[in-house]
């Protein structure tokens, strides 16, 4: 399809996924030989010794995302190879989720273990795997628990003994190690053929699923297993060669259908071989026709205050350790009040509005100066589609909008800025950040400088 015909949406999408291919060709990667990238990753590896890491060549699960054994179109297990190629410190804003399971992370484990681990450790025992563009390889639990301790106890991120001159915010940055694409290996240790493009893609999710078995501790359930191979058939509808109909697996109106029953049967024997029971596995079959595996983890009032505190700059302590929620009254900077909004019910007159009335009863409205609101989308609301979310959004800043005007024409303060945090595993979902614009009474979009229109009524 050429750009004439497509969307503006399918451009995007498009454009971000050109994105990390761009980066790999502008460094010459491609035309790097097998032992030219070999020497470089070997270097890597020793600056990472160096700095306090451990070798991820050493750790089984890290190494068979680098080598593994992928497939090429015609249904055969051939050698494949990631190779570790730039260590970097990022911010963790700019790094994106994109798990292989159902949920991007396991909360409680991270809360429980990775956190204290991490801590003991004074950091990663081993930095992130990503791609060029950010989105994460291997290590969502790790990134969620830096997040997290980022948010709650930052002072555990520096080191006990910091070098002469370094700026302390670089520890705050997440360690994170760039890898390549996937790119076939031959019997002599060189750079094979080019992987189709749905292929390369394929293997690239191949390498993220296949280093990361069913563990004891936390095993796939059905619904995660759906995903991943969802996700592969998104990539290569072909799955590598091994579904060579390209059908999907599950037709309702051909529910028995004995060939892709036994090409399902394939993925699973190389997956996740020991969920063997016929009836389970024609329940995931079902699944994959279904599941997306879209969101990510239950946004929360309290995660997006905690979300808040850090993007507005608010005192320590602003999260009122306990409560679900900041209330407003509760949070004040300097005349400036914060409060958190979802989208479901009347979240907007229910916070803004009773604070507001409140003062006014105590004759204290006058050092309600401004107001800041961190907004989410609630679960009941959360859509799987990035487009329908925007509007979502849209549409709930327009209502603040409408509110702010009455705000202003009664001489009270009106939010001045809102923002929204990303809430799909897709490189387009970015969230929102906007800012009142007082003269043209409407809100404008931090990021494109354009106002906040709602969407067209259907």
């Amino acid at each position: 399809m050429s750009n004439k015909v497509k969307t503006k949406t399918e451009r995007e999408l498009q454009s971000a996924m050109n994105l990390e291919l761009e980066h790999y060709a502008s460094a010459g990667a491609i035309t790097k030989t097998f032992s030219e990238r070999l020497k470089a990753e070997n270097e890597l590896r020793k600056q990472l010794k160096c700095d306090g890491f451990l070798d991820p060549m050493e750790n089984d699960d890290l190494a068979m995302t680098l080598r593994y054994y992928g497939q090429d179109g015609t249904g055969d297990d051939v050698p494949a190879r990631r190779f570790m190629e730039e260590f970097k410190r990022q911010e963790e804003s700019v790094l994106a989720f994109n798990q292989v399971r159902d949920q991007e992370y396991d909360e409680e484990d991270c809360i429980l273990n990775l956190v204290p681990e991490i801590k003991e450790f004074g950091g990663l025992k081993y930095p992130i795997f990503v791609n060029y563009a950010g989105q994460v390889v291997h290590g969502h639990n790790r990134l969620f628990a830096w997040r997290w301790i980022l948010t709650e106890e930052p002072e555990a991120l520096m080191p006990e003994e910091p070098l002469a001159g370094a700026d302390p915010e670089e520890w705050m940055k997440v360690p994170t190690i760039v890898v390549s694409e996937s790119v076939l290996v031959t019997e002599e240790n060189e750079i094979g053929p080019e992987f189709a493009a749905g292929v390369q893609e394929f293997n690239d999710i191949w390498s993220s699923i296949i280093c990361n078995p069913d563990p004891d501790h936390r095993p796939y359930n059905m619904k995660s297993i759906a995903v991943q191979v969802r996700k592969l058939f998104k990539a290569d509808r072909f799955m590598g060669g091994l579904n060579p109909s390209g059908k999907n697996y599950y037709d309702p109106d051909d529910e028995k259908n004995e060939e892709q029953i036994a090409a399902f049967d394939v993925i699973m024997d190389k997956l996740h071989r020991r969920w063997r029971d016929p009836g389970v596995r024609t329940k995931i079959r079902k699944l994959t026709n279904t599941v997306e595996g879209v969101k990510k983890g239950k946004m929360t009032a309290k995660e997006m205050s905690d979300k808040m505190v850090k993007k507005y700059k608010c005192p320590n302590g602003a999260t009122q350790s306990g409560k679900q929620f900041i209330p407003m009254k509760e949070w004040n900077k300097n005349g400036t009040y914060y409060t958190v909004l979802g989208t479901a019910g009347d979240k907007i007159e229910a916070q803004i509005g009773k604070l507001l009335f409140s003062k006014l009863l105590n004759g204290t409205v006058k050092n309600v100066k401004r107001m800041k609101v961190g907004a989410y989308i609630s679960p009941a609301d959360l859509k799987g589609d990035v487009d329908t979310n925007d509007e979502i959004r849209r549409k709930f800043v327009c209502d603040i909008a409408a509110y702010n005007i009455l705000l202003a024409a009664n001489g009270f303060a009106v939010v001045e800025k809102c923002f929204w945090e990303p809430q799909l595993n897709n490189v387009r979902d970015q969230g929102m950040a906007v800012t009142w614009d007082a003269k043209a009474q409407r809100f404008t979009d931090d990021s494109t400088k354009k106002a906040v229109v709602a969407p067209a009524k259907s």
